[in-house]
């Protein structure tokens, strides 16, 4: 019977599980320090880059990603 080689995490994290482990982890830090860093959110296939301090001003995620959208289409003149 072969050996088992190489180290076992006890519970491995997904990728996307680390990724967004590491963003809280930056997002708390930066909010301590009293800085809203321009957080980038990856959503399948679509990219939006959406300001991490529009929480503050109470709005959802699903608005977030609708205004960095506008703001996205807005720079391009309307084409993608």
């Amino acid at each position: 019977m072969k050996e088992n080689r190489g180290r076992r995490r006890k519970s491995p994290l997904s990728r996307a599980e680390q990724t967004r482990e590491a963003q809280r982890r930056f997002r708390r830090r930066m909010q301590r320090e009293g800085k809203f860093p321009m957080q980038a959110y990856v959503d399948r296939d679509l990219v939006q880059i959406v300001d991490a301090d529009a929480k503050h001003r109470g709005e959802t995620r699903g608005d977030r990603v609708e205004w960095a959208l506008r703001r996205a289409f807005a720079k391009t003149g309307g084409r993608q």
